[in-house]
């Protein structure tokens, strides 16, 4: 019958769910998966670069 899948159905909304409290948290959206510190880190430099560029 092959594999059936187990609990990945409830990590479906889980994913999103963190992305938007870290969206809300740090007001940068982290669009690639894994989310680690490094990419959000990076992403928070290059939102202040844009907004020093800006002003």
């Amino acid at each position: 019958f092959g594999a059936k899948e187990a609990g990945e159905t409830a990590l479906a909304a889980f994913i999103p769910a963190l992305t938007n409290a870290i969206a809300d948290a740090i007001g940068v959206r982290a669009l690639d998966l894994p989310v680690t510190p490094d990419r959000l880190l990076a992403l928070m430099e290059k939102k202040n670069e844009t907004k020093d560029a800006a002003e």
